[in-house]
C-alpha cells in the first residue's frame, strides 16, 4: 500500500507457494520498481487477450500504471504508452470513477475539485486504449464524488450497467445503451473446488481468437462484479469450445455453442482438456 501525501510506497507482489505460503516476487517480476506514484486500487485482467493477466494500478494524484504481463514471469509497466495513466484516478476496457476527499478543495488555489467526472478509455487492441470520456454521455461526464463501483448485467440482456456509490448523494446506475452486438454470459459452478468457482479461469475459443476471463472476489475499490463472465462475441454468431481451468489445476473442455445467452458450466461435466500456449 503506498502513502498518500507523503513519501511513496511501493508495490508488491506477492506468489502463492500452494502450501499456504506466499514469497514476496515484487523484485524479480519487476513490480517492486519505484514508480512515485500513491496506489490505491489493483485490477487484474487479461486486457490484450494474450491469455495473461495484467495489472491496473489506479492512483491518487500521480499517473495510473499498467503492468503488461512479458509471459516470462516479469511485469512491464506501460501506462502512458497505452493512454491510460491518467491522474487523480484511477479485449476489457476502463471505467474509471473519482472524487477529491475534502470539500473544502473547491476553495483553494489547488487544480482539483471535489466532483469530478468520470473517466472511459475503449480497448482498441495492441495494448492501446482510447479516451471516449467526453463523448460517452451524461453518466460519465457529470461530476460526483465516487468511491467505488461494480460493473453486471443487471438484466440478463448481454449489456453490461455499472452500479456507484457516491459521496453526499444517492448511487447511480449506468444503462449501457450503445450497440450491442452477440454476446456470451459464463457461470462456473464448483463441485470439488468451491461453489462459486472463485479462482477459475475461463478461455472461450471464437473464430481465430482465444479470450480469457477469471473468476474474481473484489474487482474494485470495496467493489465486487457480476461473478460471471460476459464476453463480447462481435460479429461471431457462435463458438468453437469454452476452457476452464478450476482451482486445484484441474482443466475441462466443454463443447460449441450459440452466442446470445447464460452458460452455466458445472465442474466434472466437461472433458479432460490440457493447456495449450
Amino acid at each position: 500500500m503506498e502513502r498518500p501525501f507523503g513519501n511513496p510506497g511501493h508495490t508488491l507482489l506477492f506468489h502463492n507457494e500452494g502450501n499456504g505460503k506466499f514469497s514476496d516476487v515484487s523484485a524479480k517480476t519487476g513490480i517492486g520498481k519505484s514508480t512515485g506514484c500513491y496506489g490505491f486500487t489493483v485490477l487484474a485482467s487479461d486486457f490484450d487477450s494474450d491469455g495473461y493477466p495484467d495489472l491496473y494500478i489506479a492512483c491518487d494524484s500521480r499517473p495510473s500504471l499498467l503492468y503488461h504481463n512479458q509471459k516470462n514471469g516479469t511485469f512491464e509497466e506501460d501506462g502512458i504508452p497505452s493512454g491510460v495513466a491518467l491522474n487523480d484516478a484511477g479485449q476489457e476496457h476502463l471505467l474509471v470513477v473519482n472524487g477529491h476527499v475534502y470539500p473544502e478543495v473547491d476553495h483553494s488555489a489547488l487544480n482539483y475539485k471535489y466532483r469530478e467526472p468520470r473517466l472511459l478509455y475503449w480497448n482498441v487492441g495492441g495494448g492501446k486504449f482510447k479516451d471516449l470520456s467526453d463523448n460517452a454521455g451524461s453518466g460519465v461526464t457529470e461530476a460526483w464524488t465516487s468511491r467505488g463501483s461494480a460493473v453486471g448485467d443487471l438484466d440478463n440482456d448481454g449489456s453490461l450497467e455499472v452500479v456507484i456509490n457516491n459521496l453526499d448523494g444517492g448511487p447511480s446506475l449506468l444503462k449501457n445503451f450503445g450497440t450491442k452486438k452477440n454476446w456470451l454470459l459464463i457461470r462456473c459452478v464448483g463441485v470439488k473446488a468451491n461453489h462459486d468457482a472463485i479462482g477459475a479461469r475461463v478461455y472461450l475459443y471464437v473464430g481465430n481468437r482465444r479470450v480469457s476471463g477469471e473468476i474474481q472476489t473484489g474487482s474494485g475499490f470495496l467493489s465486487q462484479n457480476d461473478p460471471r463472465v460476459h464476453v463480447g462475441l462481435g460479429d461471431d454468431t457462435s463458438y468453437q469450445r469454452i476452457e476452464v481451468q478450476w482451482p486445484g489445476g484441474k482443466r475441462e473442455s466443454f463443447p460449441s455453442g450459440k452466442a446470445n445467452q447464460i452458460v452455466v458450466l458445472t465442474e466434472g461435466s466437461g472433458t479432460s482438456a490440457t493447456a495449450k500456449p
